[in-house]
C-alpha cells in the first residue's frame, strides 16, 4: 500500500514538471514572438521567425508529449506488475498455510491423545505425509514457476513423448496410487521435458 502512495506521489509530481516545463516554454516563446515584433526589421521576416519558432516549439512539445507517454505507459505497466506480484504472494501464502495448519492439527492430536489406537494414528500420520506432500508440490510449483522465468531466453522446444514422460512419473506413486496410462505411445507435444516432467508432477 505504501508502495502505491509512493508511486502515486511520484506520478503527481512528474506532471507537474511536465506541466511546468510547457508552460516556461510556452513563456519563452512568447518573450521572443514580443521582442521579435519589436525590432524594426522587414514584416515578412518576423512572419518567418514567428512561424519558425511556432514550428520549434510544436516539435519540442511533441517530443515531451511523447516522452511523458512512455513514462506514464512504463508506470502503470509497473503498477500492473506489483498488484499481480502481491495477489501471488497472497495466493502462495494462504495455498501454503492450508498444508502446514493441518500437518501441525494431525502432529498436536498425536500428542495429546496417547490413546488412539492403530488405525487412528495411522490415519493422521498418513494425513500428515500427504499434506506435506501437497507442501512440497507446491514450493516445486513456484521454483518451477520461477525457473521458467529465469531459462525463457534459454528455452529450445522440442518434441517430448506424453506417455513416456507419464510413466516416468507413475513410477514414482505406484507405491501408494494406481493408475494406468492409456495416452498413446506416438503422441508428442513441443516442449522441454524437465519442465512438462514437473508440471505433470505437480
Amino acid at each position: 500500500m505504501k508502495k502505491g502512495i509512493k508511486s502515486n506521489r511520484t506520478l503527481i509530481i512528474f506532471y507537474i514538471l511536465i506541466f511546468y516545463v510547457i508552460l516556461q516554454f510556452l513563456w519563452w516563446g512568447f518573450h521572443i514572438i514580443d521582442l521579435s515584433e519589436q525590432i524594426d526589421t522587414d514584416k515578412s521576416e518576423i512572419n518567418s521567425t514567428i512561424r519558425m519558432i511556432i514550428g520549434e516549439a510544436a516539435v519540442f512539445i511533441l517530443i515531451i508529449l511523447i516522452g511523458a507517454y512512455y513514462v506514464i505507459r512504463s508506470y502503470y505497466n509497473e503498477l500492473a506488475l506489483f498488484k499481480k506480484e502481491k495477489n501471488f504472494a497472497l495466493s502462495v501464502t494462504h495455498e501454503l498455510k492450508t498444508p502446514i495448519a493441518t500437518s501441525k492439527l494431525f502432529a498436536q492430536t498425536l500428542l495429546k491423545r496417547s490413546n488412539l489406537g492403530e488405525t487412528q494414528r495411522k490415519e493422521s500420520l498418513e494425513k500428515i505425509i500427504e499434506e506435506q506432500n501437497r507442501l512440497n508440490a507446491l514450493v516445486e510449483k513456484i521454483l518451477l514457476a520461477s525457473s521458467i522465468d529465469d531459462m525463457k531466453s534459454q528455452i529450445q522446444k522440442k518434441p517430448v513423448y506424453i506417455r513416456k514422460t507419464i510413466d516416468s512419473i507413475l513410477t514414482q506413486i505406484r507405491e501408494t496410487h494406481h493408475v494406468v496410462n492409456n495416452i498413446e505411445k506416438d503422441l508428442t507435444i513441443n516442449g522441454m521435458n524437465f519442465i512438462l516432467f514437473h508440471y505433470f508432477k505437480i
